[in-house]
C-alpha cells in the first residue's frame, strides 16, 4: 500500500466524524489487560534482588505503565512498581458501547463495570474513589472522553468507555436493597451477601500499608461498595477496605418484581483448604509389653485468615525469650498416655509418633507428660530423648546451637499435617509442591556433609550444608520444598518460579518460615535457600515473617559460624 493510499484511508473516518455523518452507532474498542499468572512480587525496580513492595495475588489485573528488560512497570493497589513479565499474561478485550457522537454537557450515566474515579481525565491521575457496576451517577462536564461525576461523596473523572447514557425512566434511584450490602446477581435470581471468614482488618485504603479503621468480627455481613483489588465496604457505620481473600460471598435465591443491575463480582475466589485426615496407625493397638498403640489424630489445619490485629504490624521487635539447653523426649511410636504409671490406669490420650515432650517426672519407668492440654503417663520404653536448645517453647538450631546425636524423632506429625494442608491449598491454586527432603537423622547428615566436603571442600560445603548435629532437618520440623521443575529444587532460581513465589507469600499462613532468606547470608551462615522452610506454628511464623528478621535475629541468637 502506498503512503498516499494510507493517508486517504486515515482521512475518511476523520472526515465522517467532522461532518456529523456518524450519529449513534456501535463503537468497538480493544483493551489490552495485564493479568498475573501467579502470586507475584511487585518490586521497587526491575530485578529479583530489589526490594519487595508487596505481593499481587494470582489472576489480578494491573495497570501497565512501561516495560524494561523483561519487567513490566505497573500500578496496582495504589502502588507503582515492577513485576516479572514471565508471570504476566495479556488479554485482548473488545469493548462495545452505544454512544452518541456529541453527548450533552450534563446528564445521567450508568456504569457497565466496577470503575475507578480519578482526580483528572486520564489513567495517569490519582484514584480518588470507585463505583460498582450498575451505579447511576450524574455528570456535568466531559473532557477527552472522561465524565466528571460524583459517587459516594467522591467527585472526579470516570472513563466514558464504561459508562452508558440513561433515559429519564432508567435513571431512577438505586433500590434500597442494592445499598445495603446485598447486590443482586443474575436478573433477580439470587443476591450476594459478603461475609467475613475470620476476624478481619478494615483499612482506610486497599493495601496493608493503610491504617486500620476497625476490626471486622468473623461472620460479619458487609455492605459492598466496590473493589480495587480489595473490597470497598462499610460496617457498623464505618467505611473502608477489606481483603477479598477473607470475605465469603453467599448467594441467596430471590424473586424480586423488578431486579436491579448486578454488582461487581469478586476478582478471585480462594479455594477452601481440604480437611486433613488422620494418618495410618503405626501398628494395631495392643497392651504391654508391646507398645501402647492406638490411632493418632493429626492436628486439623486451619484455613489461613488475616489475624486481627495483624502480627506483622504489632510485633516487629525481637523476642525477649531466653535460649536454654534442655532434654526433650519424643515418641518412637503411637503411644497411649494413661492417668497413672501403668497399663491398669484409664487411657487419657493418644500420643502420635514423633511428638516432642518434656518429662515432668518418672515413676516405675513411666514418664509424666503433658500434651495438647492433657497430662498423664507414658511408658519410657517407647520414648527417645536428646539434648536440644529451646526458646519460647520452640526448638532452635543454627551453627552455634546444635542437637545431640541421640535426638532422632522423625517427622513431627503437626509439621507434616501443616505441610499437607499447604500442599493441598497450593494445588487448588494451580501450584504443585514437592517435599523432597524432610527428617534427617544424625548419621544421615554426617554422611551427607562429608559427601559435600569431598565435592567442594570444607569452607564451601559449610555455606550450603550443616555439620551433623547442627541441621534443622534433625528436628523433624524442616522441609525442603520444590515445584514442578526438579532442576531448580536446590537452586536460587527456585525463588523466581511460580511455586517459590507462592511459598514466599503463603507459607507463614501455614506455620512455615523461609529459614535462609536472600541477603541474610552473614546472619545465618548459609546461602539463600528459597526451598528450605522451617515449621514454627502459624502465630510465630506470621510474627517472624512480618518482622523482616531471620529466626536467628528474632531470638537474638545470631551465630553464622561454628
Amino acid at each position: 500500500m502506498t503512503r498516499k493510499n494510507t493517508m486517504v484511508k486515515l482521512l475518511i473516518p476523520s472526515l465522517l466524524l467532522c461532518t456529523g455523518l456518524l450519529r449513534a452507532e456501535n463503537v468497538f474498542g480493544e483493551e489490552l489487560k495485564y493479568l498475573t499468572t501467579a502470586h507475584l512480587h511487585m518490586r521497587s525496580a526491575p530485578g529479583t534482588n530489589k526490594r519487595i513492595l508487596f505481593t499481587i495475588p494470582k489472576g489480578r489485573q494491573m495497570i501497565y505503565v512501561s516495560s524494561k528488560n523483561g519487567w513490566y512497570e505497573v500500578q496496582y493497589g495504589g502502588k507503582q512498581g515492577f513485576v516479572s513479565a514471565s508471570y504476566v499474561r495479556t488479554q485482548n478485550v473488545v469493548q462495545q458501547q452505544v454512544r452518541p457522537e456529541a453527548p450533552a454537557a450534563s446528564g445521567t450515566l450508568k456504569s457497565t463495570s466496577a470503575l475507578n474515579i480519578r482526580k483528572g481525565p486520564g489513567t495517569g491521575y490519582a484514584r480518588v474513589g470507585s463505583m460498582p457496576k450498575g451505579a447511576v451517577v450524574s455528570y456535568n462536564e466531559i473532557r477527552n472522553g472522561w465524565y466528571k461525576v460524583s459517587y459516594n461523596g467522591k467527585t472526579g473523572y470516570a472513563s466514558g468507555r464504561y459508562l452508558v447514557s440513561m433515559s429519564p425512566a432508567a435513571a431512577a434511584p438505586i433500590p434500597p436493597a442494592a445499598s445495603q450490602g446485598t447486590p443482586p446477581l443474575d436478573q433477580g435470581s439470587s443476591i450476594r451477601k459478603y461475609i467475613t471468614t475470620g476476624n478481619l482488618n478494615m483499612r482506610s485504603g486497599p493495601t496493608k500499608q493503610y491504617p486500620i479503621v476497625q476490626v471486622l468480627p468473623k461472620g460479619a455481613e458487609l455492605t459492598y461498595l466496590g473493589e480495587n483489588g480489595w473490597y470497598h465496604v462499610s460496617y457498623n457505620g464505618k467505611t473502608g477496605y477489606a481483603s477479598n481473600r477473607f470475605v465469603q460471598i453467599i448467594e441467596t435465591a430471590v424473586t424480586p418484581p423488578a431486579p436491579p443491575e448486578p454488582a461487581a463480582p469478586p476478582m478471585e475466589a480462594v479455594p477452601e483448604v481440604p480437611k486433613e485426615t488422620a494418618p495410618v496407625p503405626e501398628e494395631p493397638q495392643q497392651e504391654e509389653p508391646a507398645p501402647e498403640v492406638s490411632l493418632p489424630s493429626a492436628p486439623a489445619p486451619v484455613a489461613p485468615t488475616e489475624p486481627a490485629p495483624m502480627p506483622e504490624e504489632t510485633v516487629t521487635a525481637p523476642s525477649q525469650g531466653i535460649l536454654q539447653e534442655t532434654v526433650l523426649y519424643y515418641t518412637t511410636t503411637t503411644l497411649n498416655m494413661r492417668s497413672g504409671p501403668g497399663t491398669g490406669h484409664p487411657l487419657v490420650h493418644t500420643l502420635p509418633k514423633g511428638v516432642h515432650l518434656r518429662s515432668e517426672g518418672v515413676e516405675n519407668g513411666w514418664h509424666k507428660l503433658t500434651y495438647q492440654g492433657k497430662t498423664g503417663y507414658a511408658s519410657g520404653r517407647y520414648l527417645g530423648s536428646g539434648s536440644v536448645y529451646v526458646v519460647d517453647g520452640v526448638i532452635f538450631v543454627n551453627k552455634g546451637f546444635g542437637v545431640s546425636s541421640s535426638f532422632n524423632p522423625g517427622v513431627h506429625p503437626e509439621a507434616q499435617a501443616a505441610y499437607n494442608a499447604m500442599a493441598a491449598f497450593a494445588a487448588a491454586s494451580g501450584h504443585k509442591l514437592n517435599m523432597f527432603s524432610g527428617f534427617r537423622s544424625y548419621s544421615y547428615q554426617k554422611d551427607l556433609f562429608q559427601k559435600y566436603v569431598r565435592q567442594s571442600g570444607v569452607q564451601r560445603a559449610e555455606t550450603y550444608s550443616a555439620r551433623a548435629g547442627f541441621s534443622e532437618h534433625q528436628t523433624g520440623l524442616t522441609f525442603d520444598i520444590g515445584g514442578r521443575d526438579s532442576s531448580k529444587w536446590t537452586s536460587s532460581a527456585f525463588g523466581s518460579t511460580a511455586e517459590g513465589q507462592w511459598l514466599a507469600s503463603n507459607a507463614a499462613q501455614f506455620g512455615f518460615i523461609l529459614r535462609y532468606p536472600q541477603g541474610k547470608e552473614a546472619v545465618t551462615g548459609y546461602v539463600y535457600e528459597p526451598w528450605h522452610f522451617r515449621y514454627v506454628g502459624k502465630d510465630l511464623a506470621l510474627k517472624i515473617t512480618a518482622s523482616g528478621l531471620t529466626m536467628d535475629e528474632y531470638f537474638n541468637a545470631v551465630r553464622p559460624t561454628y
